[in-house]
């Protein structure tokens, strides 16, 4: 009712999935994050553009309390409320124009929103995967769930960046969750 229809996605029933479809969707998702992250990667150091410039300038308490506030507001927050405005908000909203439509706009606001290049081009890109896992699931969990993974990866890459078996084991989980 009001929708445009579109094949297949809009066919989706509301309603609850079980646990193990859920935890499906989050595996998927870390593996197809994982991808991403990596293609952008390749495709920022071709044109010779380095995503932890910006990154970088933004932490600078050096206290345990200041590791904690800075994964807070890099893991924490982020993966609560941006996904409660463009996943909840903004893709139910947009989804009287069409699944499809509203899963691109999103995905693109969600990539404006980053202001640099190289997170806007990844958070556009995971952008499509978190809209169409919530549509599939029905709900935003699995968009929280990877939202924080994602961010919490790299918050603790950040906090750890000269601990280089810190940084390691983090990549080796991140990895073997990408595999299962």
């Amino acid at each position: 009712k009001g929708y445009v229809d579109t094949p297949k996605i809009d066919k989706i029933k509301k309603g609850k999935v079980s646990r193990g479809k859920m935890t499906s969707y989050v595996l998927m998702g870390i593996a197809a994050m994982y991808v991403i992250g990596y293609i952008v990667e390749i495709i920022l150091d071709k044109i010779e553009v380095n995503p932890t410039m910006i990154e970088n300038a933004l932490f600078f308490d050096k206290s345990m309390l200041g590791y904690i506030l800075f994964f807070v507001e890099i893991a924490v927050l982020p993966a609560i409320f941006e996904e409660l405005l463009f996943r909840k908000v903004m893709l139910n909203g947009a989804r009287k124009y069409g699944t499809i439509f509203a899963i691109m706009f999103t995905a693109v606001m969600f990539g404006l929103i980053h202001m640099n290049i190289p997170q806007a081009i990844n958070a556009m890109l995971i952008g499509l995967l978190f809209a169409y896992l919530d549509i599939k699931a029905g709900s935003i969990l699995p968009s929280v769930i990877l939202h924080f993974i994602n961010n919490g990866t790299q918050a603790l890459y950040m906090i750890n960046e000269n601990n280089y078996q810190v940084t390691n084991l983090i990549t080796i989980t991140y990895i073997a969750l990408a595999v299962i």
